[in-house]
């Protein structure tokens, strides 16, 4: 259902064309040509309800999937103190800071394991980033940087990893077994607490979180990220 203020396609005085969705349940599925036609264009899709209602889910699903035949991921690109949530969809690409594929390319890499049973997700980020941001200012970048190549170089060129936020480095490792998954991240962080940097980057680096998680029987590929990440922040 569109919300009444904003029905169907609209044109901000930004010229940035934006689609909106409300809470009822009655989507409708004319929504999704619509809502990816304007994502295509740049455009942002806003839906209203923190995007955690069933209605909502649905849709997304059927936006997501209409998307990646056109070659885009569909994400979450910020939101309000008030429950409106907006995407935007681009085309897979690289990080420009890291070198390693980013988000949306993480997203399709996702949905190629949509049938995968064995995948596991190992998930970097560094050690009290806030802290190293605020004592850099802008040199935090150059941590970043190196902390995502130096991920890629130690995952080697047979394993997919991406750049997801900030300062989170992801890698699928699929079809192998639990164990073997946690293995090869601790052996990874080991090398990654260890980073050789310059000054000021090394007075500011403490090393790196990981996470390990693997996909549950019929778990969404999409949940099994978000799994990793709610699974970091209880730990961290």
């Amino acid at each position: 259902m569109l919300l009444a203020d904003t029905q169907g396609v609209s044109e901000p005085k930004s010229k940035t064309p934006s689609y909106s969705t409300g809470r009822d349940d009655s989507l409708d599925e004319a929504d999704v040509p619509a809502i990816v036609d304007v994502l295509a264009r740049g455009g942002h899709w806003s839906h209203w309800g923190w995007g955690i209602e069933e209605s909502h889910r649905k849709l997304m699903a059927r936006v997501r999937a209409a998307a990646r035949e056109r070659g885009l991921a569909v994400l979450g690109a910020g939101w309000t103190d008030t429950p409106l949530v907006w995407y935007e969809a681009k085309a897979p690409g690289v990080d420009s800071l890291t070198g390693l594929a980013d988000r949306f390319a993480l997203d399709f890499a996702l949905h190629r394991h949509e049938h995968t049973a064995r995948l596991h997700l190992a998930v970097f980020d560094i050690v009290h980033m806030g802290d190293a941001a605020r004592a850099l200012g802008a040199d935090a970048k150059r941590l970043v940087a190196a902390a995502g190549a130096a991920v890629g170089d130690l995952a080697g060129k047979d394993v997919f990893a991406a750049s997801a936020v900030a300062d989170e480095f992801v890698l699928l490792l699929p079809d192998i077994t639990a164990a073997q998954a946690t293995e090869r991240a601790v052996m990874l962080a080991a090398e990654l607490d260890q980073l050789p940097l310059p000054e000021p980057l090394a007075a500011c680096y403490q090393g790196v979180h990981r996470t390990v998680v693997s996909r549950q029987a019929a778990e969404p590929v999409d949940a099994l990220l978000s799994r990793a990440r709610d699974k970091g922040s209880r730990q961290w």
